[in-house]
């Protein structure tokens, strides 16, 4: 039985069908192809078998490509950016352009991870909404080097969010909670495009 809103036996399953639901799919692209190829493995599995004659998954196209070019703004930009930011978001931005990490890991941060003595970032988990796993791929979990600045600026961010402790999220939420509770929660949803209007960035 195949589910896409409601049950498909698989005689009615059809590679149109499958390319239209992966295309309606809030994923990247490299997601969705994923997805296509289990899917095509299933099917052969029980050919394998012979639970089943046909394979409608192999006529289904997916592209694991990008659907747009990601957007790379300059060095101006990123300056003009960070003066534009909140406290909170610009840290953010500003650790994101210097190491390079993916959003679901930046947003999976705490203050355990960060190696202040031997100035370096430990990257071993990720939030994809509001899922905590694991990193995409083990060369991820290698710890990242920071730059001195990198170190001023995080002990700065430190030192001004409620949120400290070692099991504390770096950037946690600061949406309020009920009074009393002070456990912070990981953000996974934070609009710098928003906070970034009239920057004159992209």
């Amino acid at each position: 039985m195949f589910r896409v809103g409601g049950g498909y036996l698989l005689a009615n399953i059809k590679a149109v069908e499958v390319e239209l639901w992966l295309k309606n799919l809030e994923r990247a692209a490299g997601t969705c192809c994923k997805i296509r190829n289990v899917m095509s493995v299933l099917f052969n599995h029980a050919r394998r078998y012979d639970l089943y004659e046909r394979n409608p998954i192999q006529w289904v196209r997916q592209s694991a490509k990008r659907r747009s070019a990601p957007e790379v703004l300059t060095s101006s930009e990123v300056r003009r950016l960070l003066t534009a930011l909140k406290p909170r978001e610009r840290m953010m931005v500003l650790l994101d352009v210097a190491t390079g990490l993916r959003q679901s890991e930046l947003f999976a941060l705490k203050w355990k991870d960060v190696d202040f003595k031997n100035r370096q970032l430990w990257v071993t988990r990720s939030i994809v909404q509001q899922v905590v796993g694991n990193c995409k791929t083990e060369a991820s979990q290698k710890p990242v080097p920071l730059h001195d600045y990198l170190i001023s600026a995080l002990r700065g961010w430190h030192r001004r969010t409620p949120f400290r402790t070692p099991e504390s999220w770096v950037f946690a939420s600061p949406k309020k909670r009920p009074e009393g509770h002070r456990s912070s929660r990981p953000e996974s949803n934070c609009n710098v495009r928003k906070d970034s209007k009239g920057t004159g960035t992209r």
